[in-house]
């Protein structure tokens, strides 16, 4: 973790290019989720955090369950990012994006999306409705 130039935490994400044009961000709350949408920028708190899992290219998921006062959403985190989740934390996610997995919509940090940790506990929140619930989305997705 270091301390970015607001005073918030981030988790350090090495892939981020700084060479790269940043897109505009998109504020939205959990429940206006849609497959598709990216460049997102939300705040949430971690309600609670999942098993990890490797992927056969080494990486390791860390999916939690987040919400904001709209819903919840399973949030899928990769390596250091994920590991550094806690229950309880609230954070920001810039440059997130939402894509529906198994028939399921989660929320993606990305290799260029940054995670915040901006405070802790002290947030009010909704887990309904569950954003992450199957659903028949448009996308042939295994």
């Amino acid at each position: 973790m270091a301390a970015s130039r607001s005073g918030h935490e981030t988790m350090e994400n090495p892939a981020l290019d700084s060479s790269r044009p940043i897109p505009p961000l998109v504020r939205k709350t959990i429940a206006e989720l849609r497959p598709g949408l990216k460049h997102l920028h939300l705040r949430f708190i971690v309600v609670e955090k999942g098993e990890p899992t490797s992927t056969v290219s080494s990486q390791t998921i860390y999916p939690a369950r987040v919400a904001d006062e709209s819903g919840s959403i399973e949030l899928v985190a990769f390596d250091a990012r994920g590991e550094a989740l806690r229950p309880g934390d609230i954070c920001e996610i810039r440059w997130g994006y939402a894509q529906p997995r198994e028939r399921m919509l989660r929320l993606f940090v990305g290799k260029l999306g940054q995670l915040l940790r901006v405070g802790r506990i002290n947030m009010l929140y909704s887990v309904t409705p569950d954003m992450s619930a199957p659903r028949p989305w448009d996308d042939a997705s295994p």
